[in-house]
């Protein structure tokens, strides 16, 4: 889970520059943020990781965001990418139910559609093995491993409920999936693959 935490934070940060129209970093640039973000989570022991990603990688990557975004905006839609936390301060019958305070959730992005519809959409990443193994996590569950949609589901509808307490009219909320194959070794990584799913 934490090298997945690590390639998603490298896709977050990334999509949230090209799909909120910003100037397009360096590799280098993103690779070093996302190493940080990676140290600050504490991630790998509280060492982190490095990561490594070719420059055709990263502009294939680049290209399918900036592809998504052109199609996004062809259709009316204005993308939203900075900022976009929500918090709920939870009830005093809450708060003893659960030992929380409240609920917060940043959301990568939101879509508003022509006709002002909030549409939610958030950056998932999956490591991909062979077709059939990715569908199967992603969609089936036992006893033991809950499928990826369902712990997505519960996040998204809390982004949802959030959103709707601010007076948001929420239309959707999806995910944009993108498959992953990479590997660890010494607490580097090496993404050999990081693309958007089929449509």
């Amino acid at each position: 889970k934490e090298k997945g935490a690590a390639v998603g934070n490298f896709l977050d940060i990334i999509g949230r520059d090209v799909l909120g129209g910003r100037k397009v970093k360096s590799r280098k640039d993103y690779i070093k943020e996302a190493e940080e973000m990676a140290l600050n989570s504490k991630l790998n022991g509280g060492k982190g990781y490095k990561l490594e990603v070719t420059d055709e990688q990263f502009n294939d990557l680049v290209k399918e965001l900036e592809d998504f975004r052109k199609e996004l905006t062809r259709k009316g839609y204005k993308l939203f990418t900075e900022g976009l936390v929500v918090y709920r301060k939870y009830t005093a019958e809450e708060k003893a139910a659960t030992g929380f305070v409240g609920v917060a959730g940043a959301m990568d992005i939101v879509a508003i559609d022509a006709e002002g519809g909030v549409h939610i959409i958030d950056f998932k990443n999956k490591k991909f093995k062979n077709a059939e193994t990715f569908k199967s996590n992603i969609y089936n569950s036992n006893e033991r491993f809950p499928s990826s949609v369902s712990g997505w589901s519960s996040q998204q509808t809390t982004y949802g409920v959030l959103s709707f307490d601010f007076g948001l009219p929420i239309r959707s909320v999806n995910i944009l999936l993108f498959a992953s194959q990479y590997q660890e070794a010494g607490g580097t990584i090496t993404i050999n693959m990081l693309s958007k799913g089929s449509d």
